[in-house]
């Protein structure tokens, strides 16, 4: 590994030992977006059925099983897993429910009256209790779930369930699916931050999913927003019309090589006829994993669940290796959380050997420099492309930013040479201070900008952290904040049909700050029909302006602004008629209103199309 193994180990001397309570600095529970829940945790907790007593590979520390939901939901110890995950200063986790056998670790009426009364579903709600707690902690929690796993039901459930049955579409299993999901939607729906989908959810057209064309996504999609309308749906492949955002599996190194990115080395492929690589050091050197701009869920022990006794089940990487990834990915991730570590305790709360002592080590890095990483976003001055990785960072450094854009963090992964770091050309014309701080200490830096490029010199006797050196640059005169960023987005109709095309249209893509993804209509737009496009602030906010950014020909020319504190009443605070959107952009003032729902509805567009098309929404104060 390229890191310090050293500071590991006096670290260790901190990581045995639990932070006391009164140490855990979460912050409050408040209306804040998925995106903004960075430091990640996916726990694979799935259980075999109280019938047939099955433990669907489960085992306790001692290499012994629980038999069936019931008597795992009954010995699983939440509080302390709690407890842990709050000192571990994890921000969000992933667990699975409704995964496997489509067992479920807390009571469902669905579940029953389709399956069985009792069979596959526990008496205890144990993730109805760990959901909450979590939540009392300034946690979030994405559900993380199986739609299409009846292929792993035993024979009479598949009969029963429609599984393998064509008839009309295979409505009796989409009847079952979205009972279910109804049913989770409704019990966790105002506790959770996002619902996950495993297989192959968003990645091909709706009709064509599993290949038979088993499940109709649009319908569960509608199914899910009617109850939890803020809730984002997040598969593993890129979104369409069904889901919102997406993340990454990797449950074995060589699963980054899929993505083919230029300048990464190949990881250990497993050999002919195996899934299962012989592993070198050199596939855990997180150096040189690649950066996504979404999370990347990333198995660090045998499994993505507890397979293997105790004993045998160890942590394949550094905390301090972990640490280096994790900042990497805070500068690059902006479709979700910065990365999500994927190991699971056992039911004892016991997790995988050194697994608790190493990110212990992960904390004790993160915290001297949290404000640097807890809530803020990847920067848009220094712009750090999916695919890099450590070894290829352009300059050996990434970037974050505070979501007023006041502040920018400077994070240096591989140290220049002498005292002079080159930072570069800000994208977004940002000028600096001429002082920068050093994180943590607040020792000063010297800021130097030549034409409109910049540098950081270090001090004397100063010099470069080996894990990350982290400079405080502030910004002069910083641009208003943008309330819509990363918001929710509904809409009348929607254009996702070229989602993996360059410049693609995706309606998340109306408030991810970016110029690359773009809201359509897939309808006309005019006084018969007219299309909107709506953003859920989530909290209620003081407004005065909405700026429309447009795409291509298709802008709205005639078109109002509306708000509401209910999504029911709305007021209109703009209207806009031969709008001609000069320079793309078109500013909507107004007096101040209070108002969480900003909504534009268009009756003409400029294309001889009809459709309405907009790059980028945004709401200021």
């Amino acid at each position: 590994m390229r890191v310090l193994f050293s500071i590991c180990c006096s670290l260790l001397l901190v990581a045995g030992c639990r932070i006391p309570q009164g140490e855990v600095d979460q912050p409050a529970v408040a209306a804040r977006p998925y995106q903004a829940y960075r430091y990640g945790l996916f726990i694979h907790w799935v259980s075999g059925d109280n019938q047939s007593g099955s433990s669907c590979g489960l085992v306790k520390p001692d290499g012994s099983i629980s038999r069936g939901v019931n008597a795992y939901c009954n010995e699983l110890a939440v509080d302390k897993v709690v407890e842990d995950i709050a000192n571990l200063g994890f921000e969000i986790v992933y667990v699975t429910d409704f995964h496997g056998l489509g067992t479920v670790l807390h009571p469902s009426e669905s579940i029953d009256r389709w399956r069985g009364k009792g069979r596959y579903t526990a008496e205890r709600d144990v993730l109805g209790e760990f959901i909450r707690k979590l939540k009392t902690k300034g946690i979030g929690v994405v559900l993380f779930t199986h739609p299409l796993d009846g292929h792993d039901y035993g024979k009479e459930q598949q009969e029963l369930l429609g599984w393998n049955d064509p008839a009309d579409h295979f409505k009796r299993w989409n009847d079952f699916v979205n009972d279910v999901y109804a049913d989770l939607a409704d019990r966790y729906g105002k506790d959770i931050v996002g619902i996950g989908f495993d297989s192959a959810w968003g990645n091909q057209p709706h009709e064509k999913v599993d290949g038979n064309g088993k499940l109709d996504q649009l319908r569960l999609r509608e199914t899910l927003k009617k109850i939890a309308p803020t809730v984002p749906l997040i598969s593993l492949c890129p979104p369409n019309q069904t889901t919102d955002l997406y993340i990454k599996e990797v449950w074995r190194p060589y699963w980054f090589n899929w993505d083919r990115f230029e300048g990464i080395p190949q990881f250990t492929q497993p050999a002919k006829g195996s899934h299962l690589p012989v592993l070198r050091k050199e596939d855990y050197d997180t150096d040189l994993w690649p950066a996504y701009n979404r999370p990347p869920a990333i198995v660090i022990t045998d499994h993505w669940t507890v397979i293997s006794k105790r004993d045998k089940n160890y942590l394949n990487v550094s905390g301090a290796a972990m640490f280096r990834y994790t900042v990497l990915q805070h500068g690059v991730s902006y479709n979700g959380p910065a990365v999500l570590w994927a190991v699971s305790p056992y039911v004892t709360g016991e997790w995988p050997i050194n697994v608790y002592e190493q990110f212990m080590v992960v904390r004790q890095l993160m915290k001297p420099i949290q404000e640097s990483l807890r809530g803020t976003y990847p920067s848009t001055s220094f712009v750090t492309p999916e695919g890099k990785n450590i070894q290829t960072l352009t300059n050996g450094f990434v970037a974050t930013r505070t979501p007023d854009h006041a502040v920018e963090y400077i994070h240096v992964l591989r140290q220049p040479t002498g005292k002079v770091l080159t930072l570069g050309c800000p994208a977004d014309g940002k000028v600096f201070a001429s002082e920068g701080k050093f994180l943590p200490g607040g020792a000063t830096v010297k800021v130097t900008r030549q034409g409109s490029s910049y540098t950081v010199t270090l001090g004397e006797g100063a010099t470069w952290d080996p894990l990350d050196t982290v400079i405080r640059l502030s910004v002069y005169h910083p641009p208003r904040e943008n309330l819509a960023l990363y918001k929710p987005v509904s809409f009348s109709s929607s254009d996702e049909t070229t989602k993996l095309q360059a410049n693609a249209f995706w309606h998340a893509g109306l408030t991810d700050g970016k110029m690359n993804k773009a809201w359509s209509s897939n309808e006309k737009g005019d006084a018969n029909r007219p299309q909107w496009v709506m953003v859920d602030l989530l909290e209620r906010k003081s407004l005065s302006r909405v700026t429309l950014w447009a795409h291509d020909q298709a802008y709205p020319v005639d078109f109002k602004v509306e708000v509401s504190k209910d999504n029911k009443m709305f007021k209109v605070v703009a209207k806009r008629e031969d709008e001609a959107f000069a320079n793309s952009r078109c500013d909507c003032d107004f007096s101040a209103v209070s108002a969480r729902y900003v909504r534009v509805t268009a009756t003409k567009s400029h294309d001889v199309t009809g459709l309405i098309r907009l790059q980028e929404m945004e709401v200021y104060k």
